[in-house]
Formats: C-alpha cells, structure tokens, sequence
C-alpha cells in the first residue's frame, strides 16, 4: 500500500501501512544534493501537479 508521515511534538514518524512499522525521520540540512535525487525530486512533483 503506502507510507504515511505523522508529526508529533515537532517529531516526524513514517508508518508503513502494511506491517504497521514505525521508523523517526531525522532531517537534515544538506547544501549539495546529488544530481540524480534532484532529478527524481522534479519528476515526483511533475506527477503530483499533473494529478492535480
């Protein structure tokens, strides 16, 4: 199925759906992406605004 993202107390949680698995997000502040993540990042939101 899915993930889902759930916040609490400024914490970040992803949930697997399927097997109910919690895993905390831990973001980072990064100066250099890498080319190719960028990539995938733009062609993720292409989608996600061509849904739309």
């Amino acid at each position: 199925m899915g993930k889902v993202v759930i916040t609490v107390e400024n914490k970040h949680y992803i949930i697997d759906d399927e097997t109910g698995d919690i895993k905390e997000v831990i973001i980072q502040d990064k100066q250099d992406i890498p080319i190719e993540d960028m990539k995938s990042i733009i062609k993720f939101l292409a989608n996600q605004n061509k849904d739309k």
